[in-house]
């Protein structure tokens, strides 16, 4: 896998959103679903019971595949796992 580098943006959404790191780690290395966004852009997506909120959430992570980096622009987390999973395919 190449290495990935976190966007300033991606950071504060990070911290702000309270998303756990090995959370958007895991979805980058095991996504459960992927959206490509074109652009070399394309969202992973993982199911995950958080802990915190003691409920199933999906953490969507948005990144763009460059030749040696995967530079992650944002991730958060969402309950509306339904909303989102219609434009997603394993």
């Amino acid at each position: 896998m190449k290495p990935v580098r976190f966007t300033k943006h991606a950071h504060e959404n990070i911290q702000k959103r309270e998303l756990d790191i090995s959370v958007v780690e895991n979805t980058i290395e095991n996504p459960d679903y992927i959206v490509d966004i074109g652009h070399s852009r394309k969202i992973l997506m993982k199911i995950y019971n958080d802990t915190v909120l003691d409920q199933k959430m999906l953490a969507r992570v948005i990144i763009e595949e460059g030749n040696d980096e995967l530079v992650v622009v944002t991730a958060y987390k969402t309950s509306q796992l339904l909303k989102y999973m219609r434009e997603a395919k394993k």
